[in-house]
């Protein structure tokens, strides 16, 4: 986009439209300076949001690992309900 009016060399404000919001003002001139102090608020903001979708995301990763430990403890167990015991090295089979 040319913001310069032609012939004149000189820099014309670009009009936004109107919002609602906070920091937008009603048909503005916004300088390149208050553009990209804008863009750098977004840019803050993308990062500590994309920082905490991270976070997020990690302590899913710990929750599933954590139900698929207790799964296969679930699925280890005998058929009347208490814990298969593990075999040790010295303990013998049953069938000996």
């Amino acid at each position: 986009m040319n913001y310069f009016r032609p012939g004149t060399g000189k820099r014309q404000g670009r009009k936004i439209p109107s919002r609602r919001r906070a920091g937008v003002y009603h048909l503005a001139f916004v300088t390149d300076a208050e553009r990209i102090t804008r863009l750098e608020e977004r840019l803050a903001h993308m990062q500590q949001h994309l920082a905490a979708q991270d976070k997020a995301m990690l302590e899913l990763h710990d929750e599933i690992e954590a139900l698929r430990r207790e799964l296969a403890l679930v699925r280890n167990q005998t058929p009347g309900g208490t814990p298969a015991e593990p075999a040790t090295e010295d303990e013998r089979p049953p069938h000996y």
